[in-house]
């Protein structure tokens, strides 16, 4: 982000850098159309807000700020990502048609998607992996496809959770626990019903996945700071 001029005294290094710190997460998410937006519709804020209440300056009209600021604008390799709804079209000042990028991005959705799709998938681990050992695996094989589940499906699945939690924190913390439950669950329906080994695996489990929780949330924090 460049300034000069005007403008300079007013969208100084430290304004610049907090617009910076609100728009990256578009960024993050490749909608770099978005990104942009956001950062000029901040910074005209701005600029309305204390040109108007701080400085003596003529308040410029709209038209005239915006087209300063499109001239100071650059593309280099511009690409387009679309999400699944009905692609829109803007006029670039050039005269061509651009498609709107990813800025109808529902990100409350997606992560609520995500969310459930999680849980189906710990269910199925947890829940119908056990019942199917049971009912159609008998004598030494079906020892054979429980220890295979206890010691290898059930600790990969925790970690693969955790990381996959630690990306997202704020609202992928729960989803160890709830696995955790459901694990719980469906040992007490299938195997022995309130047997108390049970609780040690879970606790276990919730190690394994807080770990990769926990590194999974440095990582990312790190990638994108």
């Amino acid at each position: 982000m460049h300034g000069d001029g005007a403008v300079y005294e007013v969208v100084t290094t430290d304004y610049a850098n907090t617009v910076a710190d609100n728009v990256y997460r578009y960024a993050s998410r490749e909608d770099y159309y978005g990104c942009a937006r956001e950062a000029f519709e901040e910074i005209h804020a701005l600029l309305k807000c204390l040109i108007r209440f701080f400085t003596r300056l003529r308040r410029p009209k709209e038209a005239v700020l915006l087209e300063h600021m499109y001239r100071k604008f650059n593309y280099f390799g511009l690409n387009g990502a679309y999400t699944t709804r009905p692609r829109s079209t803007i006029s670039s000042p050039e005269g061509t048609a651009v498609g709107e990028a990813a800025t109808d991005f529902d990100e409350d959705k997606f992560m609520r998607k995500k969310f459930l799709l999680w849980v189906f998938l710990s269910a199925i681990v947890m829940l119908l992996f056990p019942g199917l050992a049971v009912t159609f695996v008998k004598g030494d094989v079906g020892m054979a496809a429980c220890l295979v589940l206890f010691f290898g499906i059930n600790p990969i699945h925790f970690l693969v959770l955790g990381a996959v939690s630690g990306m997202d924190l704020r609202r992928m913390w729960s989803q160890p626990i709830l696995s955790a439950a459901l694990y719980l669950l469906g040992v007490w329906i299938f195997f022995s019903a309130h047997e108390t080994a049970f609780l040690v695996y879970a606790g276990v489990y919730l190690a394994l996945s807080g770990a990769a929780m926990l590194i999974s949330c440095l990582v990312s924090r790190k990638v994108r700071s």
